[in-house]
């Protein structure tokens, strides 16, 4: 779960949530992409890394 600060305006809150993401898990912002959830508090997203130091690295955030 990722929980921000911004308001849910102009894409403002899902902009910083993946910025949020990328950050926890070590990859740059343009490697996180929205999937599905534009307008929903639910989003999907799709993360474009190394499925082995991605999964180290989420190993680690638990």
């Amino acid at each position: 779960m990722v929980r921000v600060q911004a308001a849910p305006e102009s894409g403002k809150a899902t902009e910083q949530a993946l910025r949020v993401l990328a950050d926890a898990l070590g990859v740059r912002r343009n490697q996180v992409s929205l999937v599905s959830g534009h307008s929903s508090r639910t989003k999907v997203v799709e993360v474009n890394a190394d499925d082995d130091q991605l999964a180290a690295r989420v190993a680690t955030l638990r």
